[in-house]
């Protein structure tokens, strides 16, 4: 009996892994754990057979996920029907969950092959030894980079929860200035590995056939080649002389919003004549407004929406306005966000230039499948949206013109769609969301 419970306690415990993964990201934020959380499923992988790997990952990556997601019931509350929203839920869970399955059982076929396994013409232990260097310092790392990549982008992509994002987040983000999120990740795994070595070789060390000399190289190259990366990120990293910096004094007005397009019974010009006066006496070169700012005014480009800005600029006394709203052409829905300023002929604001949410959410602002098959565009809880194309949007100072990315909330997690903007010149970057 005690040892059945103790054999059952053991088994819930092999999810400990997915719980610190998902302890490294907010709320609880605990980043650090990610530095050390596959550890155990590093080891499983490499002692395991692929199948047993396969499940144990996926059953974290299934904990990791269902946690993860947490906030998708909230949906509800916005119109879409309960049973697709959790349905939603546990399939894109579950969906998200396969890419660690398809990693534990590819690092368990990358060590059989390290091991030997199925090899006629059998390796020397030198060979052999510097295939177990390769798994190591090489193919789990990019195997992990490269599953996420996929994710990130495959079938409009889930770019959430990087493992690289928990590692920026405790101040050793550094290497990003030279491979984005992606470095970042793969040196999250390569630390696991080089601990999972350390653990392989302090319990169940195995005759690997080389000299215990050699064998230092296992604990030393993980340690320079990441000492290298933040050593060369240094010189990588955006420099702009003093002489070129520029002061943008912008005011950030955030009404709270309980979801895409909709916005809470109350009384929207007064909230936003309080909120917008406060601001009056600084004269933001830009203002920024939640991301469904203008839901009650009407379309971004419509005549109301210009109206709302107008008064919005005069209550804050500010040159330019962003916010966010909807936006058709067409039968297509975008999430938008329009930036205005005033017409200096007839002191009327206008729009001057429009983003369009290019990274949408799955299940929330479209159903995967829905431009094909058009019958589950009713299924989608804020509307069938398009997706944008990238674009900067330009602000125009009387110190010049600077032109700046916007994210609209979901975006914020594609680290490559940022540093895209990035690269084609933005100044800085307008983030806004409802919540």
């Amino acid at each position: 009996m005690i040892r059945r419970i103790l054999q059952r306690l053991a088994k819930v415990a092999w999810l400990l892994p997915g719980f610190l993964l998902w302890a490294s990201f907010p709320p609880m934020g605990e980043a650090t754990d990610c530095l050390f959380a596959l550890v155990p499923l590093l080891w499983v992988a490499r002692r395991k057979s692929p199948r047993t790997a396969f499940r144990i990952w996926f059953a974290n990556g299934l904990f990791f996920w269902i946690a993860t997601l947490v906030w998708m019931p909230a949906i509800v509350k916005n119109g879409g029907p309960w049973f697709l929203v959790v349905l939603g839920w546990f399939g894109l869970a579950a969906y998200c969950a396969l890419y660690f399955g398809a990693f534990g059982w590819l690092v368990s076929q990358v060590w059989r092959w390290a091991a030997g396994e199925g090899d006629l013409n059998y390796p020397s232990p030198g060979r052999l030894y510097l295939r177990r260097l390769l798994a190591i310092l090489l193919l789990e790392p990019v195997l992990w980079a490269g599953l996420e990549w996929v994710r990130g982008n495959f079938l409009g992509g889930f770019a959430w929860n990087f493992l690289g994002v928990a590692l920026a987040q405790t101040g050793l983000g550094a290497p990003a200035a030279l491979g984005g999120a992606a470095l970042l990740s793969a040196i999250v795994v390569l630390v696991n590995g080089f601990l999972t070595s350390l653990v392989e070789r302090m319990w169940r060390p195995a005759d690997l056939g080389v000299p215990r000399a050699v064998r230092f190289v296992e604990t030393l190259l993980p340690l320079v080649l990441i000492w290298g990366a933040y050593s060369l990120s240094e010189a990588f990293r955006p420099n702009v002389a003093p002489e070129a910096r520029t002061a943008l004094s912008v005011g950030v007005v955030q009404r709270n919003f309980p979801c895409v397009f909709r916005a809470a019974e109350e009384n929207p010009a007064k909230i936003y004549r309080e909120l917008l006066g406060s601001l009056r006496p600084f004269g933001c070169d830009l203002l920024v407004l939640p991301e469904s700012a203008l839901a009650e005014w009407g379309p971004v480009e419509s005549r109301r929406a210009e109206a709302f800005a107008g008064w919005a600029l005069g209550q804050a006394q500010a040159r330019a306005l962003l916010a966010g709203g909807e936006r058709r052409v067409g039968t297509a829905l975008y999430n938008s966000a329009g930036l205005y300023g005033i017409n200096p002929s007839n002191r009327l604001a206008q729009v001057v230039g429009v983003y369009d949410k290019v990274h949408l959410v799955p299940f929330g602002e479209y159903i995967p499948g829905d431009k094909i098959w058009t019958f589950l565009q009713r299924l989608a809880p804020v509307g069938s949206c398009t997706p944008g194309t990238l674009r900067l949007l330009n602000l125009e100072t009387d110190r010049g013109t600077y032109p700046f990315g916007v994210a609209i909330c979901y975006e914020d997690t594609d680290a490559d769609l940022i540093r895209r903007q990035a690269r084609s010149g933005a100044r800085f970057l307008a983030f806004i969301t409802n919540d």
